[in-house]
Order: structure tokens, then sequence, then C-alpha cells
């Protein structure tokens, strides 16, 4: 009986995250409410209120999820790998992977970049958490002599650079190309660049 609770909190809290990514990466976070929310994801607002207590904890909530699925989980897949270059590119499969199959997630997550608000800012630190972690991988593949010389922290922006760059790319192509011929490419391009 009591996991049976737990598993329809545990539902409404997700259903109630799902609706409201999708609003905000839609409308953007000023265009949508709370009203909005509860009455799309079918909960009440004393219920949505319950969960999170205003617009801005739900918003942050939504970002701590998406950069979880986005780059937490990448960087936790590898942390029994010991070469640095199979580890940006494993981070890297994962990133894309994990955008162009959560678009709405990416969507959103670029878009509050270019604010100046607290919800703005919270975002950036959080993205450069995971900079500057890619750029410690690149420092070790530089030390073995696999990377070549330069600022990992500036590389580690570039990556990052690239990552939304494919994102964008898939936003607006939506699949002209098949998701492991974006990866293949993208990985080829970032290790590689374009030059003969």
């Amino acid at each position: 009986m009591k996991d049976n609770v737990i598993k329809k909190k545990e539902q409404k809290k997700e259903r109630i995250f799902k609706t409201a990514l999708l609003e905000f990466s839609i409308n953007g976070y000023e265009n949508t409410s709370m009203d909005q929310i509860a009455i799309i994801s079918n909960v009440a607002k004393g219920t949505l209120y319950y969960y999170f207590k205003n617009k801005e904890e739900l918003f942050k909530y939504i970002l701590e999820e998406g950069i979880n699925i986005l780059y937490k989980e990448a960087h936790e897949s590898v942390e029994n790998i010991s070469n640095p270059l199979e580890k940006i590119v494993l981070i890297c499969e994962h990133q894309i992977k994990k955008a162009l199959s959560n678009k709405a997630i990416f969507k959103m997550l670029i878009a509050e970049l270019w604010g100046k608000q607290i919800r703005h800012e919270y975002l950036k630190e959080k993205i450069k958490k995971y900079i500057v972690e890619m750029s410690k991988i690149i420092e070790e593949g530089q030390k073995q002599k696999q990377i070549k010389p330069g600022n990992p922290l500036l590389m580690s922006y570039n990556i990052f650079g690239a990552f939304i760059s494919t994102g964008i790319y898939e936003i607006i192509n939506t699949s002209i190309i098949s998701e492991d011929e974006i990866i293949k490419n993208s990985i080829n391009f970032m290790l590689n660049g374009i030059c003969e």
C-alpha cells in the first residue's frame, strides 16, 4: 500500500516535470505559468505547490534534471576509463545522444544560458562545473601526449560549443541525417578539425 502511494507521487512529479519542461521549452520561462502547468499536467494547483513552492523552484528542478541527463550521466559513465581521449569521445557521444533524444531539455538549457537573472547564473555555474571537469580530462590527455598542447579550459569550451552546434543543427534540420552520422561526424570534426 505504502509503495503504491510513493509510486503515484513519483508518477505525478514526473508528469509535472514533463509538462513543465515542454511548456518552458516552447514558451520560455516568462510566458509559462504555474496555472498552465497544473492544468496541462492534470494536477490540482495545490498539488503542484506541494511539490514546488514556486515557478523558480520548479524551473531549477528541471534545469538540474536536464543537466543530469546531458552531463552528469556522461561523466559518470566514464569514471572507470583511464584513457583521456576515450573518455572525451564517450562523453561527447553520450551528450549528443541525450541532446538528440531530449530536445526539449536541450532547447530550454540553451535558451536560458543567455540571461542575467539568478536562474541564468545558476545554470551557467552548473555547466561551468562540467566544462572544468572536461578540462581536467584534456589536461590528462596532454600529459599523456594524446592531445595537442593548449589551454585545456578553452578547449573544453570549444568542445561544449561543438556540442551546442550539433544540437542546434538537429533542431533546425530535424533528422536530415541519422543520429549515428551526426555523432560520427561531430566527433570527427572535433578531433580532427575540418582541414585536409
